[in-house]
């Protein structure tokens, strides 16, 4: 077996080709130019600075008014992305980078760090996507923080890497704390009262397996609510800014008191009061912090003005005094901030982040018994040391029959990098102590039965309360609607080679319209498809009607009352293409309560054993219909 160093070595060598095939991507996408970047979505000219105010520990925060263009949409940059800000008119010359805080129609904002040049708030700028850098820099230090790890964290490490085999699972007595607890959570079935005792009890490691609709999530918040009454501070992560805030909530439901850390543009605005600017808000000294924060503002605008008046010596003396005044009021600033934030971390028994933004310089005085990663077999494995690092003991929950993480370089891919650490200590010799829920909360059992069977070796059971839901009338719980010898053959889309199926296209909207018919609201109809051309054709075809159209690997995670999958593949060659990724089609399956329809070619996707074992299923089941049925 490999040495723990070995495997950090390889995990760096990981990190390397990631960032090189993002930085690639960056690279290509910029060898067009910036109006092509632009029609792309990639970048924004015409901007001129209309405001400019004190942001979140000091940084600026400029608001541009976007001079022309306003009517483009399609931006591919969203709130926390890494961007270059240009002068429009010498791009070359002047540049610094910044973070995209908010973006509209008609405005941009912007956050950086230091004191904004005269250029950045007096000339016509632009932006671009840059390389998101910063993801990669604490992914570096979660490794080498890793790699220095000594005594029981060294333990966890080695535990969590498969070098170590954790130790068995203890027996929970009869008449024990523990046991005396599990009686009293009645609204908890057996499997989730043995999961929460097992994190309770194990005192390294723990694997969560949590199936669609089994409650992990729930689990996981009441096992975090039943470590802070015994006083343990519990630090939480997850892949996805969504996945964090389902959890925040979770706990705040729960009464607990929780730190949501991130940027505030990616966070639910309901959990406001639980940011760090949210609980800096109530602070004494933010206050104190703000008046420093307005007197160097106001310097800097006396210098720009000093600058522009003209190109004297005296002016130019004159600019940078006032400047390097107001920068040492922001550092004073500063410094009282970071003393109010370590207050406010330290009080707080929770903190939760996405794995990436778990930051140092935050974290660096803080220290947490109990660490959870929710939905962790979505999160490569060197994401999971920035938190693996800070613990004494850790919870893995997730479900390795979903999607696992996203690895855009292929070398990596191939090497690895998209199996996650939870996947790895499943299908290990020697797998820590673990459970998996079985009595799922969201899909009648039509929906469920298949996927039980096929990938949960028939364990997954509906629970009486969700096992009969229906819509109103004679709608089915499950349809497969069969488009053999119906014409409806796929194609490529464009130069990306995506694949799309007009007449399952159209079918799934006239299918989702059928579905509204019964008195379903539309904004409660999901229509996934694996193929990014089929959903931009999806929502083409659906005009005003508020059905939510997605790729399934967006929908994980996620539910609706009906759901309809478009499968795309139709061609002699019974090719199915990455339909092969079972995981994928586990996730669709999953989503729907009520109802779900699943729209494929028989003769194209029973080459695949999975897929024939499907439609044989809704055969049997009476839920097969030919797409001839259908108008």
């Amino acid at each position: 077996m490999a040495s723990a160093d070995d495997i950090l070595e390889k995990h760096r060598q990981w990190l390397a080709l990631e960032e090189a095939a993002q930085r690639e991507e960056w690279e290509r996408a910029k060898k067009h130019g910036i109006k092509v970047l632009e029609s792309e979505g990639y970048a924004i000219r015409g901007l001129l600075a209309r405001d400019d105010r004190s942001g979140f520990l000091g940084r600026s925060l400029i608001i541009f008014e976007r001079t022309y263009g306003a009517e483009r949409g399609g931006f591919r940059m969203s709130a926390s992305d890494p961007v270059i800000v240009r002068h429009q008119a010498e791009p070359e010359q002047s540049s610094m980078k910044a973070v995209l805080h908010r973006i509209t129609p008609r405005s941009v904002e912007l956050l950086i760090d230091d004191a904004p040049e005269a250029w950045l708030v007096d000339e016509v700028c632009s932006i671009e996507l840059g390389p998101n850098d910063v993801t990669f820099q604490r992914l570096r230090a979660g490794i080498e923080a890793a790699a220095q790890l000594e005594g029981a964290k060294k333990t966890l490490r080695d535990r969590a890497l498969g070098i170590v085999a954790a130790p068995p699972p203890k027996k929970i007595a009869a008449g024990t704390e523990m046991a005396k607890r599990s009686k009293q959570r009645k609204e908890y079935n057996s499997k989730q009262n043995e999961a929460l005792d097992r994190i309770a009890e194990e005192p390294s490691l723990f694997l969560l397996h949590g199936p669609p609709g089994t409650g992990k999530t729930t689990v996981l918040a009441q096992a975090i609510k039943e470590a802070v009454d015994r006083g343990e501070r519990a630090l939480v992560g997850t892949p996805s800014n969504q996945a964090v805030d389902n959890m925040a909530h979770a706990l705040i439901a729960r009464g607990i008191d929780v730190l949501r850390l991130g940027h505030p543009a990616r966070i639910d605005p309901a959990l406001h009061a639980h940011t760090l600017e949210g609980k800096l808000e109530a602070h004494p000294q933010k206050n104190v912090a703000d008046d420093l924060f307005k007197q160097a503002r106001k310097l800097f605008r006396e210098a720009s003005q000093k600058k522009l008046q003209g190109r004297s010596l005296d002016a130019r003396e004159q600019a940078f005094a006032l400047r390097r005044e107001g920068k040492q009021l922001v550092e004073e600033a500063r410094q009282i901030e970071k003393r109010a934030l370590a207050h406010v971390l330290q009080e707080t028994p929770v903190v939760c982040a996405t794995l990436t933004g778990l930051r140092e310089d935050l974290l660096e005085e803080s220290s947490f018994q109990l660490g959870v990663i929710d939905e962790a077999t979505q999160a490569v494995v060197p994401a999971i040391y920035p938190l693996l690092t800070r613990v004494d003991r850790l919870v893995l929950g997730g479900d390795h029959r979903q999607l696992g993480p996203t690895v855009l370089s292929q070398k990596a891919e191939q090497d690895g990098m998209g199996k996650s650490a939870f996947e790895r200590l499943m299908q290990s010799k020697t797998p820590p102590p673990s459970v998996m829920l079985e009595e799922q909360y969201r899909m009648h059992e039509d929906i469920m039965r298949y996927p039980s069977q096929a990938l949960y070796e028939g364990k997954l059971v509906a629970a009486a309360s969700v096992k009969a839901r229906k819509l109103d009338g004679d709608w089915p719980a499950l349809l497969f609607v069969d488009t053999a010898g119906r014409g409806f053959d796929e194609a490529k889309a464009g130069e990306q080679g995506s694949t799309l199926n007009e007449g399952e296209a159209a079918l799934a909207i006239d299918l989702a319209r059928k579905i509204a018919a019964t008195g379903l609201a539309p904004e409660h109809i999901g229509i996934l498809s694996p193929y990014a051309a089929q959903v931009q054709q999806l929502r083409g075809l659906a005009g005003d009607d508020a059905f939510e159209i997605n790729s399934i690997d967006g929908f994980q995670g996620r539910e609706k009352d009906a759901i309809i999958v478009t499968l795309v593949r139709s061609n002699e060659d019974r090719d199915i293409g990455f339909l092969s990724e079972l995981r994928r089609l586990n996730v669709a399956l999953t989503r729907a309560k009520k109802s779900l329809v699943v729209i494929g070619d028989s003769a194209t996707i029973t080459a695949h054993p999975f897929y024939s074992g499907f439609v044989d299923f809704a055969i049997a089941l009476g839920a097969h219909k030919s797409a001839w049925d259908f108008s």
